[in-house]
């Protein structure tokens, strides 16, 4: 899968900061489809287990990253819907194309 590297990357970030054991079981647990835009692209999780269910919907958006020390470049949000994960989206700030070089991108959380 394309981005895989950098979804993990971001995946991992949330999973450190939530420390929910049942966040992180949907996580470790779901499939994953990735759709592409011109300006980043989301990952659509399915096959989520009903057993990790949440009390709560959420949305977890404090994961970033930029290249160069410059003002953040992308962004990321995972969505959720009766308690399960439901989609990762990854953004771009202003109207530039996702980063050619993810490996230049360096993550950071700001809450």
């Amino acid at each position: 899968m394309e981005h895989e590297i950098m979804i993990k990357k971001v995946i991992e970030m949330i999973k450190e900061e939530e420390k929910d054991v049942n966040l992180n079981n949907q996580f470790d647990n779901a499939s994953m489809t990735l759709k592409e835009t011109e300006c980043g692209f989301f990952v659509h999780f399915t096959k989520v287990p009903n057993q990790y269910r949440k009390e709560t919907n959420k949305t977890i958006d404090y994961v970033y990253g930029k290249s160069n020390d410059e003002a953040p470049i992308v962004g990321f949000v995972v969505y959720m819907e009766n308690g399960l994960i439901k989609m990762l989206e990854a953004y771009t700030f202003g109207n530039i194309e996702w980063p050619e070089n993810e490996d230049k991108v360096n993550l950071f959380i700001q809450k």
